[in-house]
Protein backbone atom coordinates (compact mmCIF):
# COMPACT_ATOMS: atom_id res chain seq x y z
CA UNK A 1 0.00 0.00 0.00
CA UNK A 2 0.83 3.69 -0.66
CA UNK A 3 0.81 4.55 3.89
CA UNK A 4 3.16 1.54 4.02
CA UNK A 5 5.72 2.35 0.78
CA UNK A 6 6.07 6.19 2.67
CA UNK A 7 6.89 4.26 5.83
CA UNK A 8 9.56 2.28 4.53
CA UNK A 9 10.77 5.22 2.27
CA UNK A 10 11.27 7.26 6.00
CA UNK A 11 13.17 4.48 7.25
CA UNK A 12 15.33 4.33 4.95
CA UNK A 13 15.66 7.79 4.58
CA UNK A 14 16.28 8.17 8.25
CA UNK A 15 19.10 5.34 8.42
CA UNK A 16 20.94 6.90 5.42
CA UNK A 17 20.63 10.13 7.87
CA UNK A 18 22.12 8.27 10.77
CA UNK A 19 24.85 6.70 8.78
CA UNK A 20 25.73 9.66 6.86
CA UNK A 21 25.08 12.32 9.41
CA UNK A 22 22.56 14.07 7.11
CA UNK A 23 19.33 15.87 7.13
CA UNK A 24 16.87 17.30 4.32
CA UNK A 25 18.18 20.51 3.17
CA UNK A 26 16.23 23.90 2.15
CA UNK A 27 14.93 24.64 6.05
CA UNK A 28 12.88 21.31 5.68
CA UNK A 29 14.91 19.21 8.97
CA UNK A 30 14.23 22.99 10.61
CA UNK A 31 10.41 23.03 9.82
CA UNK A 32 10.11 19.06 10.71
CA UNK A 33 11.46 19.68 14.29
CA UNK A 34 8.73 22.72 14.57
CA UNK A 35 6.07 20.04 13.75
CA UNK A 36 7.57 17.82 16.78
CA UNK A 37 7.64 20.33 18.49
CA UNK A 38 3.81 21.47 18.63
CA UNK A 39 3.20 17.84 19.76
CA UNK A 40 5.45 18.00 22.99
CA UNK A 41 3.95 21.42 23.97
CA UNK A 42 0.68 19.75 23.47
CA UNK A 43 1.44 17.46 26.17
CA UNK A 44 4.30 19.40 28.27
CA UNK A 45 3.15 23.15 28.37
CA UNK A 46 2.18 23.89 31.72
CA UNK A 47 0.78 27.64 31.42
CA UNK A 48 0.42 30.32 28.26
CA UNK A 49 4.07 31.87 28.62
CA UNK A 50 5.05 28.36 27.93
CA UNK A 51 2.83 27.77 24.75
CA UNK A 52 3.87 31.29 23.64
CA UNK A 53 7.26 30.86 24.23
CA UNK A 54 6.88 27.36 21.75
CA UNK A 55 5.19 28.91 19.29
CA UNK A 56 8.23 32.18 19.34
CA UNK A 57 10.57 29.18 18.84
CA UNK A 58 7.88 27.25 15.89
CA UNK A 59 8.37 30.07 14.26
CA UNK A 60 12.07 30.90 13.71
CA UNK A 61 12.00 27.44 13.01
CA UNK A 62 9.94 28.07 9.80
CA UNK A 63 11.62 30.39 8.89
CA UNK A 64 14.58 29.78 6.57
CA UNK A 65 12.12 27.62 4.66
CA UNK A 66 9.74 30.25 4.18
CA UNK A 67 12.15 32.82 3.19
CA UNK A 68 13.98 30.33 0.62
CA UNK A 69 10.86 29.64 -0.90
CA UNK A 70 9.84 33.55 -0.81
CA UNK A 71 12.89 34.48 -1.85
CA UNK A 72 12.59 32.30 -5.21
CA UNK A 73 9.48 34.04 -5.10
CA UNK A 74 6.85 31.21 -4.22
CA UNK A 75 4.60 32.10 -1.33
CA UNK A 76 6.79 30.79 1.69
CA UNK A 77 3.87 29.91 4.00
CA UNK A 78 1.92 27.93 1.42
CA UNK A 79 5.03 25.53 0.56
CA UNK A 80 5.48 25.39 4.71
CA UNK A 81 1.89 24.44 5.34
CA UNK A 82 1.48 22.43 2.21
CA UNK A 83 4.87 20.42 3.78
CA UNK A 84 3.81 20.59 7.83
CA UNK A 85 1.11 18.08 6.43
CA UNK A 86 0.99 14.74 8.74
CA UNK A 87 0.75 12.77 4.99
CA UNK A 88 3.89 14.42 3.44
CA UNK A 89 7.11 12.41 4.06
CA UNK A 90 10.09 13.50 6.32
CA UNK A 91 12.14 13.69 3.53
CA UNK A 92 10.10 15.51 1.21
CA UNK A 93 10.90 19.17 0.77
CA UNK A 94 10.33 22.43 -1.84
CA UNK A 95 13.28 22.74 -4.06
CA UNK A 96 13.29 26.70 -4.52
CA UNK A 97 15.57 26.49 -7.77
CA UNK A 98 13.33 24.64 -9.64
CA UNK A 99 10.07 25.36 -7.81
CA UNK A 100 9.09 21.92 -7.13
CA UNK A 101 8.07 19.68 -4.04
CA UNK A 102 10.76 16.63 -3.80
CA UNK A 103 12.26 13.95 -1.86
CA UNK A 104 15.67 16.04 -0.83
CA UNK A 105 18.28 13.12 -0.47
CA UNK A 106 17.72 12.12 -3.88
CA UNK A 107 17.79 15.98 -5.03
CA UNK A 108 21.35 16.52 -2.90
CA UNK A 109 19.95 18.97 -1.50
CA UNK A 110 20.84 18.44 2.26
CA UNK A 111 22.29 19.47 5.69
CA UNK A 112 25.32 17.84 7.42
Amino acid sequence: SEKKDRVVDALNATRAAVEEGIVPGGGKALLYCSTKLAEVAEKEAKNMDQRIGVEIIQRALRAPLSTLVTNAGEEGAVVCGELMKPEVAVETGFNAQDGVYCNMFEAGIIDP
